[in-house]
């Protein structure tokens, strides 16, 4: 199901633009307590009833309806739509108003194996709507990952089932070029102290330091800095369920400071590390790989 819309029709679609127009932010708003669960190279979370101002994340995002009432996606300040599945392409400023909708958001991250063949399979569109009938003899584990989202035996064979549902796995892409592996390796063994430098990288793969960058922004879809700064946020939301201070955490995990990581939440996620410590987001979050 997808109903498209454009310009500024319906409340939230002018709501964004209205905001917009006056140079604020859109406010975000929950229903009730998200839940977050960290997969490797996979984020996911359960949201019942979220209205979320403007965000951008460098993840593939799929997201669901688990009891299938529709959510609205605002993409920029001109492009609405109704849908109970969708995809939104890596590093696209969206809006989400999901009030009656028990969203499910998987959100594939740069290094997933699956991550290139989604860009693919998008191109160059900011989002598309998934037929209803690619996800039809999933609706048992859409809910149970939407009730339960914790790490255990299941949940990876069910996001497995659900990315594959997209039909990403037939766009027929290749391997990915072992040498980003192997810089993909070394940046995740550096943090949370600073990433190696582009140097460095460029020297361990025996590329220069120009080739280097445009291969891994032509296979991951980001910048080596970009890619560092969300693996520092996946490390922050793991954390945000232990007692250390949010200063403290801010520089374990390797941001500059406080004001630094919460930029980074907001832009990403559309709440702030302390809104989220609150509300128990990250109570389930076990695995940070």
């Amino acid at each position: 199901m997808c109903l498209h819309r454009s310009g500024s029709s319906g409340p939230l679609s002018t709501w964004v633009s209205e905001t917009q127009a006056k140079g604020t932010t859109l406010p975000c708003a929950l229903a009730a307590t998200p839940r977050c669960v960290l997969e490797p190279h996979i984020l996911v979370v359960a949201t019942p009833a979220v209205v979320a101002g403007m965000t951008r994340r460098p993840t593939v995002t799929l997201l669901l309806s688990a009891n299938e009432h529709p959510f609205q996606l605002t993409v920029g300040p001109a492009a609405s739509v109704q849908a109970t599945a969708a995809l939104v392409a890596p590093n696209c400023s969206r809006s989400l108003d999901s009030r009656g909708c028990d969203l499910l958001s998987i959100n594939v991250e740069p290094g997933h194996a699956m991550y290139r063949a989604l860009s693919q399979l998008m191109g160059d569109a900011p989002f598309v709507c998934m037929p209803r009938f690619r996800f039809a003899g999933l609706r048992n584990e859409i809910h149970a990952a939407f009730e339960n989202p914790h790490p255990g035996a299941d949940l990876p064979l069910i996001l497995e089932a659900l990315i594959m549902a997209t039909g990403a796995h037939r766009c027929g892409t290749s391997g990915r070029d072992p040498r980003v592996d192997v810089v993909l390796d070394r940046i995740d063994a550096g943090l949370p102290q600073r990433r190696p430098s582009l140097a460095t990288l460029a020297h361990s793969v025996s590329l220069s330091e120009d080739r280097l960058s445009h291969l891994f922004v032509e296979t991951i879809g980001l910048p080596l800095r970009s890619y560092a700064v969300w693996r520092r946020y996946r490390r922050a939301i793991g954390s945000l369920a232990s007692q250390i201070g949010l200063t403290e955490l801010a520089v374990t995990v390797g941001f500059a400071d406080a004001a630094h990581m919460t930029r980074t939440f907001n832009t990403f996620f559309g709440f702030s590390p302390s809104f989220l410590r609150r509300s128990g987001f990250a109570q389930m979050s076990a695995r940070v790989n």
